[in-house]
């Protein structure tokens, strides 16, 4: 899925510097991680597990400086 970051010329908070989107995309979508640590084992465990384990991939690989979450799918 492509992705843009968006730099905006005028915000009501002015100490926001910017922000990706993409595009929509229809269909169902279930949250499988969270940046608040969830992970929903229960539902769909392995994809979950995955999810999680991908985030910790990008942190690693990146030496602490980015990390993949939130991850829906």
């Amino acid at each position: 899925v492509p992705c843009y970051a968006y730099q905006p010329t005028e915000a009501e908070d002015q100490d926001l510097e910017g922000f990706c989107g993409e595009e929509f995309v229809s269909g169902e979508f279930v949250k499988l991680t969270s940046n608040a640590g969830f992970v929903n084992r229960e539902e769909y465990g392995g994809h979950a597990v995955y999810g999680s384990a991908f985030s910790h991939y990008t942190f690693h690989w990146s030496h602490g400086a980015l990390l993949v979450s939130d991850i829906q799918g």
